[in-house]
């Protein structure tokens, strides 16, 4: 039995290369009085066959003694299937991720103001003067012997050196310097070059990004009313200007944050400990941020 099996398997699959007449030569002093013996046959194959109906794309069934059934329950045959095409609603088809055509041939800089567009600069440029004005009213009318002070308004050349003195010390990795230290002689030029150390306090100090007049009411309804409209519209320029593949991911990071906010959390798994957790829904091929998720702002 073990040698007329061999002598199937091998008659099966070599015929095609080395010629039925060789083979029987090769096999002829093994046959003995199995020379009767019927060779099982393949299903044949039309290469111009086109069609792809849903019938047609069905696998054949399995006629009995043509398959094995194995102990886990699976199911072997013992012929080849018939090669078929891919259903269409197997295939994927995506776009390759690039930016939206608006943005191709701009530079960094132009890039970034269609992110940071002109409503969320002029929604910063007006709060945050208005909160300056408002502090320096105050603090007129409590020492009036005082020589009065005046605010400066925030102009647009302004704003964007105190945005590049954010991002050089980002690049520099220079969160835990003293912002004093960066008008050193020894430090990076740019800081010097963009505006006085005492300025870019005044503007750290009375940055808003919401009208503060009104922000208790909204507050009983949205945790974080004080960057929620400047927060909705980088959301909406982020998803503007770029085209993602068929697949993302969502990732989650740690700003990390001591202040008092109503929604900071304390995580000991992760190195800062304490911050406000969000959630990035990024491209997968290129980790372009398409959307800023936080069950926070619900959104």
């Amino acid at each position: 039995m073990y040698i007329r099996f061999v002598w199937q398997m091998a008659r099966r699959y070599n015929s095609a290369v080395v010629g039925d007449e060789a083979l029987d030569e090769c096999v002829g002093d093994i046959r003995g009085d199995d020379s009767d013996l019927e060779e099982p046959t393949l299903p044949e194959y039309d290469p111009e066959d086109d069609s792809d109906s849903d019938e047609e794309l069905e696998d054949a069934p399995i006629e009995a003694g043509e398959y094995f059934t194995a102990r886990d329950g699976n199911v072997w045959s013992s012929i080849q299937p018939q090669p078929v095409r891919f259903r269409t609603h197997n295939i994927l088809r995506s776009a390759q991720s690039v930016p939206v055509r608006a943005t191709q041939g701009l530079t960094i800089s132009e890039t970034f103001k269609l992110i940071m567009s002109d409503e969320i600069c002029d929604i910063i440029f007006r709060e945050s003067n208005r909160k300056a004005r408002q502090f320096f009213y105050d603090d007129n009318a409590k020492h009036p012997t005082r020589e009065p002070r005046s605010w400066i308004s925030i102009t647009e050349s302004e704003f964007d050196a105190y945005l590049g003195i954010l991002l050089l010390s980002g690049v520099t990795h220079s969160g835990y310097v003293h912002t004093k230290d960066f008008w050193n002689t020894k430090s990076h030029p740019l800081y010097r070059a963009a505006m006085s150390v005492r300025r870019f306090w005044e503007i750290s100090r009375f940055i808003r990004f919401d009208n503060g007049n009104t922000r208790q009411q909204r507050k009983q309804t949205d945790k974080a009313a004080a960057i929620s409209d400047v927060f909705l519209m980088l959301n909406s320029c982020l998803r503007r200007y770029y085209v993602a593949e068929a697949n993302v991911t969502v990732v989650e990071q740690l700003y990390a944050n001591r202040g008092g906010t109503g929604f900071t959390q304390y995580i000991p798994s992760k190195p800062a400990k304490c911050g406000i957790k969000v959630w990035w829904v990024c491209d997968s091929i290129s980790s372009y941020p398409l959307q800023v998720l936080s069950i926070l702002l619900n959104v």
